[in-house]
């Protein structure tokens, strides 16, 4: 359970910085983007798998 907390906390987070960084860029190929809140919850989506699968390789 600790696990799953600090993937999904840390993967907010970085999901966060990550769309201060690069801004609305989803969907990547269309010219009408997706409002703020759903890139942030794609980013934080993918970050939080990502961490989580992370996470369990390494330990």
């Amino acid at each position: 359970m600790g696990l799953l907390l600090i993937s999904l906390v840390s993967g907010s987070l970085l999901a966060c910085a990550l769309w201060l960084a690069v801004g609305n860029q989803l969907p990547v190929n269309d010219e009408e983007k997706w409002p703020a809140i759903a890139n942030i919850l794609s980013y934080a989506v993918a970050i939080a798998a990502t961490l989580y699968l992370f996470i369990f390789v390494l330990v």
